[in-house]
């Protein structure tokens, strides 16, 4: 766990932005049903739960669009088979 109160606002901008990069990039360069399997609607679910709390504590609407757009690119690799449950 980390303490946000230590980290200046810039840096934690930058490991936000970062992380947001990585969470693209996963969806852009792999197979995430090939790698998860039958894991990958519950673990796409988890991803987009996590983006929309980040989203919850933007501050800037830009930032807050931004998680929500990438919550809901993780919710829409589920297959439509998969779509049900949580």
């Amino acid at each position: 766990m980390y303490d946000s109160r230590l980290i200046p606002p810039e840096t934690l901008a930058w490991a936000m932005d970062n992380a947001a990069n990585e969470l693209n990039a996963y969806l852009c360069e792999v197979d995430y049903y090939e790698v998860n399997g039958k894991n990958w609607p519950q673990a796409a679910r988890q991803q987009a739960l996590q983006c929309r709390i980040i989203a919850s504590a933007a501050k800037h609407w830009v930032d807050r669009e931004a998680w929500l757009s990438l919550a809901e690119q993780y919710e829409d690799t589920i297959a439509p088979g998969d779509r049900t449950g949580s």
